[in-house]
């Protein structure tokens, strides 16, 4: 198509064609823009993705936890259940009275034939979680610098942290005091008492412990320990928790304590005695060797 003479205008048609195309290239311009623009938060977007990941993960794990102890649960359960129908009478079909000697044997007996079956349902857990660990250590060093120390991260915060209240760990100490006053941060001004002690693993290093119940893990009873611990005497004492400094303050719960020596050996006859007074001064008491 030849060019219009000078002075000639433009046609209407052309005009129209030419507002098309700058609109076609307005919409494509805003598409390449927004397709940048994409790109350029697709890492963000994956890193949030990691995130979910790694919160599934730790969801995982302490569903692994809980299957491992169901399974544990119902073998103790399963050998139980035989001794206590032995004790309830159950017998033989037919079998009227109390169960006998004879009862039990073959409840155990029988017990005992299916112990390959209860050992697939232990192995099986534990399989599962050795096979999950190991896959997770080789990926582990693939991931960029970042997505470590996310990880790790996540791993402390969300594992480590609600394990030490799970698990026990021991501490060998001796006792300072085991009655100390302390509400500044205890939930709707509820009075807390602590024990201070000093650690022997550690020269110079003070612990400070809270007694409170611990249903999941057998404590029922923090005054009938509180009343075991005696100033000045060495304990292993078995805990759970973490010492948090900022608010909210935290402190480990003491689950048991053992009286021992200085090197931390059980002593054979524990005390649990303030050493006697006659005159209301308490006397002097020999040195542990």
């Amino acid at each position: 198509m030849s060019p219009a003479p000078a002075g000639q205008t433009t046609t209407p048609m052309t005009a129209d064609v030419s507002r098309e195309e700058r609109l076609l290239g307005k919409i494509t311009g805003a598409f390449r823009a927004l397709g940048r623009r994409i790109m350029h938060w697709w890492w963000n977007l994956r890193f949030l993705f990691f995130a979910v990941f790694l919160l599934l993960s730790v969801v995982l794990f302490w569903l692994w936890v809980v299957s491992l102890a169901l399974a544990v649960l119902r073998t103790v359960l399963h050998l139980l259940a035989a001794v206590l129908a032995w004790f309830g009478g159950k017998g033989p079909h037919g079998h009227h009275g109390p169960g006998t000697l004879a009862h039990l044997r073959a409840a155990l007996r029988s017990a005992w034939r299916e112990r390959m079956g209860h050992y697939r349902e232990l192995a099986r857990p534990v399989a599962r979680g050795y096979v999950a660990v190991r896959d997770a250590f080789v990926e582990f060093w693939r991931w960029s610098p970042g997505y470590k120390v996310a990880a790790l991260v996540s791993t402390f915060a969300f594992v480590v942290v609600p394990g030490s209240y799970v698990v026990p760990r021991p501490h060998l100490v001796q006792i300072i005091d085991n009655n100390v006053l302390e509400h500044h941060d205890a939930p709707n001004g509820a009075v807390r008492y602590l024990i201070h002690a000093v650690d022997l693993n550690n020269p110079g290093k003070s612990r400070e412990y809270q007694n409170e119940r611990a249903v999941h893990l057998g404590k029922i009873d923090p005054q009938g320990l509180k009343n075991q611990l005696v100033p000045g005497r060495f304990y292993r004492l078995w805990v759970i928790g973490l010492r948090w400094y900022y608010l909210p303050t935290l402190f480990p719960n003491i689950i048991s304590a053992t009286e021992v020596d200085q090197n931390g050996t059980p002593l054979d006859t524990p005390s649990h005695l303030i050493p006697p007074t006659t005159t209301g001064t308490p006397q002097s008491e020999p040195a542990l060797q």
